[in-house]
């Protein structure tokens, strides 16, 4: 019999684990030392919801059908909705594994909410709103949880992006307060229930990473000394690492032990306010009063206030930019039509690669097309997805700045965003390889763990990592 234990650490980034901190890692180190490792090449954009649920299927963006934390409701210009596991269009693993019988613990995983029924157990993710809605498979369980922590679970520290309007240090405290719950939740299964894959992802460390990056490195452009802060994320690593040596006590011989991220993160110079770009650029077109309103006003940009009769391009996203064309065939007001459409496109990526930093220096710039990255897509993927010098310019969906740069979004400042590449650690007896290996892909991740659990999948194309 074999079985697949995931210890999931959100946003790890290679640099930290595989040398800054790697001799205060035991339990990593260990692991590295009687297995493989290497970076992990993340979706692109490399965004939670999406590379987890990439990592936990073997399917692109693109094919799972989930392109952001939003969705347009209807066609509406203005009115969205959370994404959420319902909008997923593949099976993951944890269904493919149910249907043949196969018991599943998966806990904390991005983009689970509401919890589908599986063989086995499920707890949701950060986007659920609260412990009385459907965070739970079976929904008894939610009975458990509280006998177990007395008290009601943590899914993350605030609302959705709440955790950059908290105060650092109560930030550092609540992190640690859930991914205490977590753990002895994650725990209390390990020690009372049979299972063939079990997989718990901690999203304390991602909140850690955006918010606590200026304190830990000095090299940041807005590097702050704190002494309470200057080693939280170090601190929380270690802290992790012991909790892993915990857990490494249960799944016996027969399991492969997978420690692995989503991506990576970096360090933050700022934003490029690339809606106010295109407006610049003649792109995208206000109506003339919601021009007047701008004046002295930084605001979201409302698509109900576009001028449609004159735009060509939008943009969303506060990391990467995700830009949709106005196209006749697919918009309500679209004027692009597909003569003009590849043109416009490769306008605008010539012009998007020639933006330089707020210094005029030359950056590391990228723009993708979907077709160029994803196996199949449909209506609701982005045009052009676009990287500012590999991520370390964010970008501000915002308007009404004087530059196109800026400091923050007006959901607040990160001082790291997500990187393309993670960390990806794998061993037990299965494992043969030993050390570092070449560039693993998050797509190739599903596809080994079905190797190993014995199952076939036909319908996921990737191959499995060699690991033996």
């Amino acid at each position: 019999m074999s079985r697949v234990f995931v210890f999931g650490i959100d946003g790890m980034p290679p640099e930290l684990v595989f040398s800054e901190y790697l001799d205060e890692l035991p339990t990593i180190k260990k692991l590295m030392e009687n297995g493989i490792y290497g970076k992990l090449r993340s979706t692109i954009p490399p965004s939670t919801i999406l590379a987890w649920s990439a990592f936990a299927s073997g399917y692109d963006p693109g094919q799972l059908g989930v392109y952001s934390y939003t969705y347009r409701v209807n066609s509406s210009l203005d009115e969205k909705k959370l994404v959420n596991s319902t909008c997923v269009k593949k099976d993951l693993i944890w269904d493919v594994l149910s249907k043949h019988g196969k018991k599943c613990i998966v806990l904390n995983v991005p983009l689970t909410y509401p919890a589908k029924k599986i063989n086995g157990i499920m707890v949701t993710d950060f986007l659920t709103p609260d412990f009385e809605s459907d965070c739970t498979y079976p929904k008894e369980f939610k009975q458990e949880i509280r006998d177990v922590l007395e008290e009601d679970y943590m899914f993350d520290v605030s609302g959705f992006v709440g955790y950059k309007a908290i105060p650092p240090k109560e930030l550092l405290k609540l992190v640690y307060k859930m991914t205490d719950m977590q753990i002895k939740l994650a725990l209390h299964l390990l020690k009372n229930e049979e299972w063939d894959f079990f997989m718990s992802v901690f999203i304390g460390s991602d909140r850690l990473h955006h918010m606590m990056w200026k304190y830990t490195d000095k090299s940041h452009p807005e590097y702050s000394e704190d002494p309470e802060l200057r080693d939280s994320i170090k601190e929380y690593y270690k802290y992790l690492d012991s909790k892993l040596a915990e857990f490494l006590k249960f799944p016996g011989n027969d399991a492969t032990i997978i420690v692995s991220s989503d991506h990576g993160m970096v360090k933050t110079k700022g934003r490029i306010n690339l809606s106010d770009w295109l407006i610049k650029e003649g792109y995208l077109v206000l109506k003339e009063k919601f021009k007047e309103e701008l004046k002295n006003k930084i605001s979201p940009l409302k698509l109900s206030e576009v001028d449609w009769s004159k735009t060509k391009a939008y943009s969303v996203g506060a990391y990467q930019g995700r830009i949709y064309i106005n196209r006749k065939k697919r918009d309500p007001y679209g004027i692009v039509d597909d003569e003009e459409y590849e043109f416009l496109r490769e306008e605008l990526k010539e012009k998007i690669l020639k933006i330089p930093d707020v210094n005029g220096k030359k950056i590391d710039n990228a723009v993708f097309k979907p077709e160029d990255i994803y196996d199949s897509f449909d209506s609701e993927s982005p045009d052009l997805i676009v990287f500012f010098d590999g991520l370390a310019w964010g970008v501000n969906p915002d308007i009404g700045h004087d530059s196109i740069y800026s400091e923050r979004t007006l959901a607040g400042a990160d001082s790291a965003g997500h990187a393309l590449y993670g960390s990806f650690i794998m061993s037990g007896n299965k494992v043969t390889n030993r050390g570092r290996i070449e560039e693993i892909n998050i797509l190739d991740v599903a596809p080994t763990m079905y190797e190993i659990l014995g199952i076939k999948n036909e319908d996921v194309k990737r191959k499995a990592i060699k690991y033996k």
